[in-house]
């Protein structure tokens, strides 16, 4: 047999036909696939496979075969996954999650949603985050759903992105407005208070002399110094002196500065320095500046000055230092030198010595008829007197004694 009658008898071999079934389509070209062929395929696979799957190599699978664009693999692999369950329950909150967030619903490492149960059923704080999370887990919708709802609504509202600002600006403007106004209502109140507490406090009354102070006067007949010298002063006490007045009456001559019709009332130190006076330290220290100059009506018209101290000690021991150069300073407008005795030289005696005058421990100059011309005396511990003589001391105790038990 002939190659050609062998080639002839023997019969020609049927092709196989492989016919592909293709799957359905969804509007727009997406390919779509039955549960039925869905389950026959993942059987298929598990044969092939020995049952060992994975998320890769089904969505590998649907994508290299179906077509399907990339952002469509977890939505099937998850469509397939519930319908290979066999379950008609509803889904619960943790799988609604994951499938609105496109994950593995069989990737155990994905984390769960987090529980909207709040743990402390008697507390009645909420946050934003936790009407969120609710509002996700409740009603199935993802938290870009949200922000598209937000933008439509403010579309359909008409509020752009500028009223917004615009809102939020005069809203900081309003904010800080109330705020200045707050303060200044706090201030203006404080400032009221401040003013009605000192509307209510009792204003101190001056008196038009310091003397009741230090000593109670019958009158009070200011002398107005043109300036502040020694010739002055002397020329203006003189003149006081001579003038008339009742009989047993003080006068206070309260020494005052007039100078351009502006008048001050001289303090004890001020008065003193008129006279070129080297008062001790200890005793200019311890002197205040309320003090009572004048003269006493009786035979005569006698000077007499009471000064306040704070320091009994103080104030002692400074007048003994100051006796030297207070007879020659101050003292010519209490005595006259030609009062005073001579001594066996020809010279004037005018030394201080110890003397009691009304119970009192005085310090005393005495005139040619041994009487006091010029003394000085501590009373009371805190008042200093000092007089041309004895009389005009006793009228001061007197005094000071009154003042003390009216008080």
């Amino acid at each position: 047999m002939n190659p050609d009658e062998i080639k002839s008898q023997e019969k020609p071999k049927e092709k196989s036909k492989i016919i592909f079934s293709a799957p359905p389509m969804r509007p727009g070209g997406v390919v779509t696939s039955s549960p039925a062929q869905s389950v026959e395929a993942e059987h298929a696979n598990k044969e092939k496979t020995s049952d060992i799957r994975s998320y890769a190599y089904d969505a590998g699978s649907i994508t290299k075969d179906r077509h399907l664009a990339p952002d469509q693999r977890t939505v099937a692999a998850n469509r397939n996954f519930v319908e290979d369950s066999g379950t008609s329950a509803p889904l619960d909150a943790e799988t609604r999650f994951k499938i609105s967030k496109g994950l593995d619903l069989r990737n155990l490492s994905e984390p769960a949603i987090p529980s909207t149960t709040d743990p402390n059923p008697s507390s009645n704080i909420r946050s934003f985050a936790y009407d969120i999370k609710s509002e996700v887990t409740d009603n199935n919708i993802s938290v870009a759903q949200m922000v598209l709802a937000e933008n439509r609504q403010r579309e359909e509202s008409g509020t752009t992105a500028e009223d917004l600002q615009a809102k939020a600006a005069s809203s900081g403007i309003m904010r800080s407005l109330l705020i200045s106004i707050g303060a200044i209502a706090i201030l203006g109140g404080a400032g009221m208070l401040v003013y009605t507490f000192i509307r209510t406090q009792p204003v101190p009354i001056l008196s038009d002399t310091r003397a009741p102070e230090v000593l109670r006067v019958d009158k009070t007949s200011p002398i107005l110094l043109p300036d502040a010298s020694k010739r002055t002063m002397v020329q203006k006490i003189a003149e006081a002196r001579g003038a008339s007045a009742p009989i047993d009456t003080i006068v206070d001559l309260e020494p005052t500065l007039n100078i351009d019709g502006n008048k001050q009332i001289l303090t004890s130190a001020e008065f003193i320095a008129i006279f070129d006076s080297n008062v001790p330290e200890e005793l200019s220290r311890t002197i205040q500046d309320e003090f009572s100059f004048g003269i006493y009506a009786h035979d005569t018209n006698s000077i007499y000055m009471v000064l306040r101290a704070d320091n009994y000690s103080n104030a002692y021991a400074g007048m003994l230092a100051w006796e030297k150069d207070m007879r020659n300073e101050i003292g010519q407008v209490f005595y006259d030198n030609s009062s005073l005795p001579l001594s066996t030289s020809g010279t004037i005696v005018n030394e201080f010595i110890d003397k009691i005058y009304w119970n009192q421990d005085t310090r005393a100059i005495l005139g040619k008829d041994k009487e006091p011309v010029f003394l000085w005396s501590i009373v009371n511990r805190d008042t200093i007197v000092i007089a041309s003589n004895d009389e005009i001391l006793r009228e001061i105790l007197d005094r000071l004694t009154l003042s003390n038990i009216v008080r």
